[in-house]
């Protein structure tokens, strides 16, 4: 089963003036997946535009078109066999930000992934492989990395909780060409990584506001070590340092993608309580707060030139999710900096819903950026947008 969704536009000698294939402007996108037996999974997006305004310009009937920088072109393929995941993916973006420099283009990616049941014993294989060429069309370093993890978990599940405990080695394998040198040159990094993670859940039958719920409590921790490499020389290809939050608490890495094996000797603490409608199912409100203490400074940075992070701790980190009734519903994520006794970043979102059809959302943001980026500004916002049905044909929509 699958699909395919091919779109685009075309519009002769429009009268702007502006860069692209003269005044001829267009736009391509294609969507597709399919699964065509239970081994095989395909998928592609694509999206292509002749200029960098096209879609500010033409696609303006949604905010995320305008919000966008770049544009996604991708495909993949997937074989799933008894006990290995292979898959084969290439990746690139066209920029369509006059500010921002192309991203490199991945072109392939290799994927071998351990999925099997078999055990040594009780303990559970950890093995990943991803083999990729990075290449760019601007004048800068490029080459093919190989990331390698090969570990083993011992898994104990219970009903009223986990206890998970893994050790894993990590290494990163470049082979790399400069602009400047005919010369190729061979880096790598390296480190043992340590896990212990647990979780315990605990539930009562309750009684809320006249509204039978089962409360629970789930209080969670983990400690993490993971060994410091010497990262000089090493390029940037798709990684980047995760935005900080209660999700971020329990990860054992602070970055995105696989050009960066972070450090770490640090434990984290958590707490999460959830109300469920007792006749329903359904979860009325979750309600979590957490915190990282580090043991030891953080010295892998995404930029070299970047500061190493404290040994303190991180801030608190705070969720709630609560639908009060079928009309309300309100998100909130807050991190608390207790030192300083301020928020360093906050956002709350109120929704409500007088039918089905409609709803009328209204937010704050805060963002407080990190002392390594004190060139950017603090951001603060407030949003609101509404999508109200007028008959079966017509709807409004609207955002400020």
């Amino acid at each position: 089963t699958g699909f395919w969704d091919i779109s685009g536009t075309y519009l002769r000698d429009n009268d702007l003036n502006v860069p692209g294939d003269g005044n001829n402007r267009w736009l391509v996108n294609v969507r597709q997946s399919s699964d065509p037996s239970a081994r095989l999974r395909t998928s592609i997006d694509f999206s292509k535009v002749s200029d960098n305004e096209y879609l500010r310009d033409l696609e303006n009937n949604t905010l995320s078109a305008q919000r966008q920088t770049a544009l996604l072109q991708r495909a993949r393929v997937d074989w799933l066999a008894d006990n290995w995941l292979f898959g084969l993916e290439a990746q690139q973006f066209q920029s369509i930000a006059d500010d921002l420099i192309d991203n490199y283009k991945r072109l392939p990616q290799v994927s071998v992934i351990w999925r099997g049941d078999a055990k040594l014993g009780p303990l559970e294989p950890l093995i990943k492989l991803k083999a990729a060429n990075f290449d760019t069309d601007l004048d800068e370093v490029k080459g093919q990395r190989i990331y390698q993890e090969f570990g083993i978990n011992l898994p104990i599940t219970r009903n009223y909780g986990f206890l998970n405990t893994s050790l894993m080695h990590r290494r990163i394998q470049y082979r790399l060409k400069t602009p400047d040198s005919k010369q190729r040159r061979n880096e790598s990094v390296s480190s043992w990584l340590g896990r212990v993670e647990g979780r315990l859940e605990f539930e009562r039958d309750a009684e809320f506001f006249g509204l039978s719920v089962t409360q629970t409590l789930e209080p969670r921790v983990q400690y993490l070590f993971a060994g410091y490499d010497d990262h000089s020389g090493i390029p940037d290809f798709d990684s980047a340092e995760l935005t900080f939050s209660y999700r971020q608490l329990f990860r054992n890495t602070r970055f995105s993608g696989y050009d960066r094996l972070a450090d770490a000797n640090q434990l984290s603490l958590g707490v999460t309580s959830r109300l469920i409608d007792a006749r329903t199912g359904k979860e009325r409100v979750s309600i979590s707060l957490g915190q990282v203490i580090n043991f030891s400074e953080q010295l892998v940075r995404l930029k070299e030139s970047d500061a190493a992070l404290t040994d303190e701790g991180s801030a608190l980190a705070f969720a709630l999710s609560m639908t009060a009734s079928e009309r309300w519903r309100i998100d909130s994520n807050l991190l608390f900096d207790s030192a300083k006794a301020e928020a360093d970043a906050a956002n709350i979102r109120v929704s409500y819903r007088p039918n089905k059809d409609a709803v009328v959302n209204l937010g704050y943001t805060l963002r407080d950026p990190p002392a390594s980026f004190a060139a950017r500004p603090i951001t603060e916002q407030i949003n609101t947008s509404a999508y109200i049905p007028i008959n079966d044909n017509w709807a409004a929509f609207g955002a400020l």
